[in-house]
């Protein structure tokens, strides 16, 4: 996931510079609920780094909990382009991981990924946050079942969603808010005319008395 990450700020960042964006409009953006997603982020990797050791269903618990806190975040920030594509994916990686106690794993994604090959699977080991795909798994449309050549891993449905996001997120971040563009074509620099004066065209045609 964090390749995806990186390669969708990376795109996103780009489109924006491509589409008259600035680096320096990231010094004026505001995000609400920071903390939520760096706790949500946090736990997230303490838990994939193993760092984290509990029973399947505590760790299930504080995942699920993670993905709450991502939700939250972006739910507080869903004025901003892109957030609610990325609780979009957030929702849909959360599901399938409550239902089946952990993130089912198609074994033919992990061999077309060239992580292990079909020989080796029996050996792998997983983690408590993913497990091998099967036949008493729900939900699997939405396990992890896409294959990155590139990185070596196993991607969701969700995950591609959230890179999508983040990309328009990331984009979003580099052009000024739209309030403040609406703003600025309304009073270009001159000050707001009267709503109730007459208007100037209309007055310099009106003849003299």
């Amino acid at each position: 996931m964090a390749a995806v990450l990186g390669i969708a700020i990376l795109v996103g960042a780009i489109a924006g510079l491509a589409t008259g964006g600035r680096f320096a409009q990231l010094g004026s953006a505001h995000l609400r609920a920071i903390p939520l997603l760096v706790i949500g982020a946090v736990v997230q990797v303490l838990v994939l780094g193993r760092v984290i050791t509990a029973s399947t269903p505590i760790v299930v618990l504080l995942l699920v909990a993670t993905y709450a806190a991502l939700a939250g975040f972006a739910i507080a920030n869903l004025g901003r382009g892109g957030m609610g594509v990325i609780l979009a994916g957030i929702a849909l990686n959360a599901v399938p991981i409550a239902v089946n106690s952990g993130m089912p794993v198609e074994a033919g994604a992990i061999v077309r990924a060239r992580i292990a090959s079909p020989d080796e699977l029996p050996l792998l080991t997983f983690g408590t946050k993913r497990h091998l795909a099967g036949s008493g798994d729900h939900l699997r449309i939405l396990d992890d079942r896409f294959p990155d050549w590139m990185t070596h891993h196993v991607l969701s449905f969700g995950d591609l969603v959230i890179g999508v996001g983040v990309g328009a997120v990331t984009s979003g971040l580099l052009h000024p808010a739209t309030g403040r563009r609406r703003r600025r074509r309304r009073h270009p620099g001159g000050p707001e005319p009267d709503a109730g004066g007459p208007d100037p065209v209309e007055a310099a045609a009106a003849p003299g008395p």
